[in-house]
């Protein structure tokens, strides 16, 4: 089974992307502090290359942080590229963001001075897959509304936006690469929330996810869906639909409906907090 989705919509962001990286001096890259790597998109990494980048991981509220922190600190970081945890939707969980865009800014500041250059806001762009809070990381920032949703792909064309008199942002749609190639990887974009539902392999996640959630025995999972931990995959099943009520006929178990709801809740932080890589 391989997971793929690359809308046209997407095709066009790409396109997009290539042409307006030149006309900014910083790359905010959002990714999921679930999956670090997984949430980490080659094409954004080859377009934005040659840019002081601020790769920021959110939801940080949903992960395993101790696991997500030892991975990133594990990784190469090149000069020029700054990192950090954030939750988005928490009071004052953007702070460091603030610091490292002051560091940045600073050093554009110094530079443009040296050309005999009046200061300007710095352009930045974001970027990032689907659905890992972009929309909801300027809005923070921006301490008002723009358009967001929790399904992937709510946010539609390239968008300016002033965050103060040091920062201006652009706003992107969210966009995946044209071949995930690793099923693993796929598997935890569709966990995550980051391809829409409508194309996944509902079951199929759910009981790739379910393994998981069993190994850990996090009591919330447990807790969540009155299960004792020897239950097999169909018997989670069963006991979940007859809870919920979610049949197709009679006594049948609706198995897609009972998957949406594991999914949901998962990433709601319903069943306990997770790094999936």
């Amino acid at each position: 089974m391989m997971i793929n989705w690359y809308p046209g919509h997407m095709f066009k962001t790409k396109k997009a992307l290539l042409a307006q990286v030149k006309l900014v001096d910083v790359v905010l890259e959002i990714r999921d502090a679930r999956i670090p790597l997984s949430s980490k998109n080659p094409d954004i990494e080859e377009i934005c290359k040659n840019k002081p980048r601020i790769v920021l991981f959110n939801k940080k509220d949903l992960a395993d942080v101790e696991k997500t922190e030892e991975i990133l600190k594990k990784l190469p970081w090149p000069e020029g590229v700054y990192y950090c945890l954030v939750e988005s939707k928490a009071t004052g969980g953007l702070k460091e963001v603030w610091n490292i865009i002051e560091k940045v800014y600073g050093q554009y500041k110094e530079k443009w001075s040296g050309k005999g250059l009046r200061p300007r806001p710095l352009r930045g762009m974001v970027v990032g897959i689907p659905n890992v809070g972009k929309s909801t990381i300027i809005n923070r920032l921006l301490k008002r509304s723009v358009k967001t949703g929790a399904k992937p792909g709510v946010t539609r064309g390239v968008q300016w936006i002033k965050l103060s008199d040091k920062l201006e942002l652009m706003d992107t749609p969210g966009v995946l690469w044209p071949k995930l190639g690793d099923m693993e990887v796929g598997l935890k974009l569709g966990a995550t929330g980051s391809i829409s539902d409508e194309v996944l392999p509902v079951i199929e996640v759910a009981n790739w996810l379910l393994k998981i959630l069993c190994t850990y025995r996090k009591p919330e999972f447990f807790n969540r869906f009155n299960l004792n931990g020897s239950e097999n995959l169909n018997e989670i099943y069963e006991k979940i639909g007859r809870r919920r009520g979610l049949f197709l006929r009679g006594e049948e178990i609706d198995y897609q409906k009972v998957a949406l709801v594991i999914l949901k809740e998962f990433r709601q932080g319903l069943l306990g907090k997770y790094t999936l890589d």
